[in-house]
């Protein structure tokens, strides 16, 4: 609603159709790509942080002695292997998305200012008719 009154405010009523028109078509490209941009960022940083995680986990190390019983995650069977690269993906997930949070922080903030820049949606109106029967 707020963009929809900032966008209107200043469009004369005879161009109101076709400004509607233009700021869907421009609302809808610009979820689309934003929705990408994200998306491409949330698939990229889970690929990084399983690389990252990947490299700890090892039968030699005592990692995996933390997270639960040894037979549970023996590297040793398909079953365990694949319960590991599970636990790892979804601790992947979990910092990919909190990276995504991160940017969208960051490009909440640089938008900010732009709310200081809007002006108010009142168009200034003419004197109260009573003030000026008042007056005479």
């Amino acid at each position: 609603v707020p963009l929809n009154t900032v966008a209107f405010a200043t469009l004369p009523n005879i161009l109101r159709t076709e400004g509607a028109a233009m700021l869907t078509l421009v609302r809808n490209i610009g979820s689309s790509v934003g929705i990408s941009i994200v998306i491409a960022q949330l698939t990229q940083g889970t690929i990084q942080a399983h690389a990252r995680l990947v490299e700890f986990v090892t039968p030699f190390t005592g990692a995996l002695d933390a997270v639960g019983p040894r037979v549970q995650f023996d590297v040793m069977t398909d079953e365990g292997r694949a319960m590991l690269d599970a636990l790892v993906s979804q601790q992947a997930a979990i910092i990919a998305y909190s990276g995504d949070f991160r940017l969208l922080k960051f490009l909440l903030i640089a938008t900010l200012p732009l709310v200081l820049t809007l002006g108010s949606s009142k168009s200034p109106t003419r004197s109260d008719p009573q003030v000026d029967l008042a007056l005479e």
